[in-house]
């Protein structure tokens, strides 16, 4: 719930979201983040230790969300992912973010 107001009131370029929040619930608190014109265009990454409901699937595509099940190497999809989002240049990462997103390209290439 404190970041249903806080997101609202700064300035954020991608969130990463667990769906499974301790006082609501991940899908109630991405309804009311996108109910704020100005964070329509907030990159969403929803990050969870679990396959999603039907319910919760069709709330994440309705925002557009990218999707990333916790796991063996998911690490590195979300680092990959909040690269993409953020448009941050390879070179400007540490050697370790590196050399993990070159492993995990390589992988899928």
């Amino acid at each position: 719930s404190e970041a249903a107001t806080k997101v609202p009131e700064g300035h954020y370029d991608c969130m990463i979201l667990d769906l499974g929040l301790p006082d609501m619930s991940g899908v109630d608190l991405l309804r009311k983040l996108k109910l704020h014109d100005e964070l329509t265009r907030l990159p969403i990454i929803i990050y969870t230790g679990r396959e999603l409901t039907a319910e919760e699937l069709a709330v994440v595509d309705e925002y557009g969300a990218s999707t990333i099940i916790k796991g063996v190497n998911s690490h590195q999809k979300l680092l990959d992912e909040t690269t993409l989002f953020l448009h941050r240049v390879e070179k400007d990462l540490e050697d370790d973010q590196r050399q993990m997103l070159r492993r995990l390209h390589d992988r899928v290439s």
